[in-house]
């Protein structure tokens, strides 16, 4: 049997460290002063933006800002992927997926669709993308426009809306509605407004809304209208004579996500 110390006291000297390496670990650190802290806690949130969200966070809690880093390259890779999937709902989901490594504040399934749509082209602004451009052909003539931030204009919820009554539909809600597996589930005028009601889940909207009388769904579709907020869907363009015509944009979100990323894995379908 091999000889142990026969008190702990004699373990402990023997498995003392050397005296001079024992200092160097037992030497504690400077507590940093606040001031110290401060500056610290900025250096962190100066690697990240803040957008204020179109809805001022109405339907957040008052949370009107979130913050958002650039996108990675695992980020650019998954967005390639995406453009395969066929199933509107599956690819919203694994966007939001995406979205959300890249937001801090809010989950990206909780946003609103408008939020939503304009963080991804915030995302796309930050991370260095080229302008979006728009080209439409209007009479034989072909306008065309590459979209700068500052060619959106932003509808901010009015901050005296009431949103205890009515909801927006949400990301999460979208995803749900629009997926192939419940393609039978929602109707056509369930996937219009049962975003608007309240509910936990996409199935809690759905049961509270078809739960609606007439006279409650016509209040909910004439206040609904009061809820709009998001980027607007109106940009102008420009023809060569320097005709200008109005046109909409259809906000799809991957769309509005780095373009140059999806040519570097599909250069054949863009």
């Amino acid at each position: 049997m091999e000889n142990f110390p026969s008190n702990i006291n004699a373990l402990h000297r023997e498995v003392k460290p050397r005296s001079d390496l024992y200092k160097a670990l037992s030497t504690q650190p400077e507590v940093l002063n606040t001031e110290q802290n401060v500056v610290s806690i900025k250096d962190i949130s100066s690697h990240l933006h803040s957008f204020t969200l179109p809805s001022l966070g109405k339907f957040y809690g008052g949370k009107k800002e979130l913050f958002m880093k650039e996108l990675r390259v695992d980020q650019a890779i998954r967005l390639s992927e995406i453009q395969n999937i066929k199933d509107e709902g599956e690819r919203l989901a694994k966007l939001s997926t995406i979205v959300e490594s890249s937001i801090t504040g809010i989950k990206a399934v909780d946003l609103t669709l408008p939020d939503f749509y304009a963080v991804c082209y915030e995302l796309r602004t930050i991370s260095g993308e080229s302008p979006m451009v728009v080209e439409r052909e209007i009479m034989g003539r072909k306008f065309s426009k590459a979209l700068v931030k500052e060619s959106f204009t932003v509808d901010y919820l009015d901050e005296d809306v009431d949103t205890s009554k009515y909801d927006f539909p949400r990301v999460r809600d979208k995803i749900e509605s629009s997926s192939e597996r419940n393609k039978t589930k929602f109707t056509d005028i369930d996937c219009a407004f049962f975003g608007y009601v309240h509910g936990l889940t996409a199935e809690e909207k759905l049961e509270n809304f078809r739960s609606l009388s007439y006279t409650e769904l016509d209040d909910l579709i004439i206040n609904c209208t009061k809820l709009v907020h998001g980027l607007s869907d109106k940009v102008k363009l420009y023809s060569e004579q320097g005709d200008v015509e109005e046109v909409e944009v259809r906000f799809d979100p991957i769309r509005l996500l780095p373009s140059s990323i999806l040519q570097l894995f599909h250069r054949d379908n863009i």
